[in-house]
């Protein structure tokens, strides 16, 4: 099986989860290839003879002023944009998925690879705890804009053919079959006193 697998770049916990999925997939005998798709893949530091990674953005997310705050007239203004070329896009990526021969998409947690997966006529997976209409939902009260494509993408998020829902999952579109799984993450990389030393933290204080 080749597998087209699409990691939003939006932040770093799409791609960081999605680097523990992938060693998995990897390690499956059946699969011959994972196709990863993302605007972060640097983030994945290792190679593996059945992955080919590509740098390819399929969703605009959200862009912010800092940690805390939104920067509407940016994200609006970027998702009309995408919105224009997101046909050419299908187009260019249904080519790909057929001359590749790929034969599964899942996708964290864009809805564009799902409607990709109807025009290409494969199987689609949805993994994640959140879909970008429930976000874009919750500015329409600032623009309405944000309503009118929260409608877009709540429809093409139904295209999945499963969905694969993480813990801690916020109100989620109609998926025709979903199931709830565990939390992916992963394994750091020195012990809790080895950490607690490296950020110089007091032996006779708690942190939080």
């Amino acid at each position: 099986m080749n597998i087209y697998y699409y990691a939003s770049g939006h932040g770093f916990g799409h791609i960081s989860r999605t680097s523990v999925i992938l060693k998995e997939l990897l390690n499956q005998k059946e699969i011959s290839e994972v196709h990863l798709i993302s605007s972060r893949v640097q983030f994945i530091d290792w190679s593996h003879p059945k992955l080919i990674k590509r740098e390819l953005n399929l969703d605009v997310g959200v862009f912010q002023k800092d940690s805390l705050s939104l920067d509407i007239t940016k994200t609006k203004e970027s998702l009309q944009e995408f919105e224009k070329i997101k046909n050419s896009l299908l187009q260019t990526e249904a080519k790909y998925c057929r001359k590749n021969k790929i034969q599964l998409i899942l996708t964290d947690a864009a809805s564009l690879p799902l409607v990709l997966a109807v025009e290409v006529g494969i199987p689609s997976i949805f993994i994640g705890n959140f879909t970008w209409d429930f976000i874009y939902q919750n500015y329409a009260k600032d623009d309405p804009y944000f309503s009118v494509i929260s409608d877009i993408y709540r429809t093409e998020y139904s295209f999945a053919t499963e969905g694969l829902f993480l813990p801690f999952t916020c109100p989620m579109p109609p998926f025709l079959e979903f199931s709830n799984v565990g939390l992916v993450g992963r394994k750091p990389n020195l012990s809790k006193n080895e950490a607690r030393k490296s950020f110089g933290f007091q032996k006779d204080k708690k942190y939080i």
